[in-house]
């Protein structure tokens, strides 16, 4: 089918020796690192926080001074989605204590995939929400409940069978039990220390009944209210993927686990071949938990993107050595090249763009797109690449020219 990493850094910076297109920046050197971690269980686990965070250390290691530009497209579903995991936090920490360095990050495929739901509790309610476990499910399931530090729920969990956990409070657990077997745990802890919320982890094993099961919350002591739930993202089997029920299901604030940081770049797709340029309809959607920040922060080409496969050495010569593949992970990549010779533009100037500098950039170049009125969070501006080098390009000769800083156009305005 072609590997996804081999299409990604085609479409960033591939030369076209595999053919027609090349890549947005051809020119660039290229490192890249390998996250598989054979220590993880699962064939599809993509490392852990450290893995990643080292991964970005190993590149500007490589970079040296450098101008560099990397490029995650990788996540999951399930956290807090308000920047505040490790990974993020360390990205954010990179970009803003090196000039000429950015993180552009896939936004996710999850818009259409029924694993979000959330709402708000009152004081004393009780609020049940349905998903379902497919049968052809083999793999362990996951879901997590994040909401306010201020808010004490109640939160149990029934099986298809009927079997059902004892009301978990904080700092407690409970366990469904079939013929001795735990087949659903549930960890409730209060004041995760990155963000002070509280959250609810549940896990079902793969030996658990199929069907529909229900999550209840009770609201014990209740400030704010909102609550959301996640169900984790099936890599192994995509078409096996748990979901809520349609009633429950919220398509907003499906952005992956790690893309919600401050002060790096999460990119979601639309179709190119559309002279409308519509979204794809897998792309995630903002904003992030809390409702405050816009994800992502722009849109770029991602629906039957044509760039390099991978083959293996053994495979028939006559096998194509390009493939059509869609998703956010192949709209970063268009942004990461951008942003590339963005930097190496500014180099010429013997400028190194300040984060905010990029990222403002960025958007001040973007198009306005038609975007459909349930996915107004979604930024709904189309990355527009000869007009980000313009605008770079003004940006140094102005800065040049008056000796000091000058703040580039803010989003929303021309360059």
């Amino acid at each position: 089918m072609g590997t996804h990493g081999t299409h990604v850094l085609d479409i960033a910076a591939g030369n076209g020796s595999a053919g027609d297109p090349i890549g947005v920046a051809p020119e660039a050197d290229l490192v890249f690192v390998h996250l598989h971690n054979r220590s993880l269980p699962g064939q599809t686990n993509l490392g852990d926080s450290v893995a990643v965070l080292e991964a970005a250390d190993f590149v500007l290691r490589t970079a040296k001074d450098r101008p560099t530009v990397m490029n995650f497209s990788m996540g999951r579903q399930m956290g807090p989605h308000d920047g505040s995991t490790l990974v993020e936090q360390g990205f954010d920490a990179i970009v803003t204590s090196r000039p000429g360095c950015a993180i552009v990050q896939s936004t996710g495929n999850y818009f259409d995939r029924m694993a979000h739901s959330a709402g708000r509790i009152l004081p004393g309610q009780t609020i049940t929400i349905a998903f379902v476990v497919s049968a052809a499910d083999v793999t362990p399931n996951e879901m997590e409940i994040w909401y306010s530090g201020r808010d004490v729920l109640a939160i149990a969990v029934r099986a298809p069978n009927g079997l059902t956990s004892k009301q978990t409070g904080l700092d407690d657990q409970a366990t469904i039990r079939l013929q001795n077997q735990a087949v659903c745990k549930l960890y409730h802890r209060a004041r995760e220390p990155n963000n002070l919320d509280n959250h609810c982890h549940i896990y079902i094993e793969s030996g658990a009944p199929a069907g529909e099961w229900e999550v209840t919350l009770k609201g014990v002591d209740v400030v704010d209210g909102r609550f959301n739930i996640w169900i984790e993202r099936d890599a192994t089997c995509p078409n096996c993927q748990s979901q809520f029920e349609g009633r429950y299901v919220v398509p907003l604030s499906t952005t992956g686990t790690i893309c919600n940081g401050l002060r790096t770049i999460a990119v979601g797709a639309y179709d190119a071949h559309d002279p409308a340029h519509p979204l794809g309809t897998f792309s995630s959607s903002g904003p992030t938990r809390g409702g405050d920040r816009i994800k992502p922060n722009l849109i770029a080409p991602g629906v039957r993107v044509l760039a390099a496969r991978s083959r293996s050495p053994h495979s028939d010569t006559g096998d194509s050595l390009l493939i059509r593949k869609s998703g956010t992970s192949m709209a970063a990549p268009h942004v990461v090249g951008t942003v590339a010779l963005m930097f190496e533009l500014a180099d010429r100037y013997s400028k190194k763009l300040a984060n905010k500098d990029t990222l403002n950039l960025l958007l001040s170049s973007t198009t306005p797109v038609d975007a459909e009125a349930t996915r107004f969070i979604a930024s709904a501006a189309a990355a527009q690449h000869r007009r980000c080098l313009d605008a770079t390009r003004d940006f140094c000769d102005r800065r040049r020219s008056r000796q000091n800083s000058i703040e580039p156009p803010t989003p929303g305005e021309p360059p």
